[in-house]
């Protein structure tokens, strides 16, 4: 285990007492879903340090999974890709791939570098797109990806972009304590009162 790794373990620590599932009206436990913008909140109410970056490397490392809509186009090989879904998961290579972003910009200012904050995609005609956004507090995120300094007909050239929307987070089921036992007729039966004998 890496010593980043370690840093963010008490966030995952805090979450894990949350309450995660919901008994339906049948009594069967239901998984539960948290926004994004709620998660970093909450963790910062706890003393979580940096919470937007502890609850991104936790996606990252897939020790929380996440949920959302989300739009992907791409150019490579000379081809033209895109996917778009709704309540779809949000893979660890997009929160990668942010992540990455995020860590380009913050190295650049480390060495007293102005970060490049756009790109022009010219085959996905898109221009002026922002490398990457990370608005946790609007439950989304997006970024988009060009190597520099590589012709449009070179064999390594891409173009990528990725957005990602309405976002909620889930906990593993392996990671959350299990009900005591399935719900019987008996107990269902327990939850509704028998009607009154006329």
């Amino acid at each position: 285990m890496g010593e980043d790794e370690e840093s963010y373990l008490p966030a995952l620590a805090i979450m894990r007492k949350w309450q995660w599932t919901f008994n339906d009206p049948d009594g069967f436990p239901r998984r539960l879903g948290l926004d994004l913008s709620e998660v970093v909140n909450r963790l910062a109410m706890e003393g979580q340090p940096s919470p937007h970056l502890a609850v991104l490397d936790l996606l990252c490392r897939q020790r929380i999974f996440a949920f959302g809509h989300f739009k992907w186009m791409k150019f490579q090989w000379g081809k033209h890709f895109q996917l778009e879904d709704f309540n779809a998961q949000v893979t660890a290579k997009q929160w990668q791939a942010l992540r990455a972003a995020r860590e380009k910009e913050q190295a650049g200012l480390a060495d007293f570098r102005w970060p490049v904050e756009s790109v022009d995609l010219h085959q996905l005609e898109m221009n002026n797109c922002p490398c990457y956004e990370w608005e946790y507090e609007d439950n989304r995120f997006s970024f988009a990806l060009c190597p520099p300094d590589i012709q449009v007909h070179d064999e390594a050239y891409f173009e990528e972009w990725f957005s990602a929307w309405e976002i909620d987070i889930r906990f593993p089921d392996n990671q959350i304590d299990a009900p005591e036992s399935e719900p019987t007729a008996e107990t269902i039966k327990g939850l509704f009162p028998a009607p009154p004998e006329l």
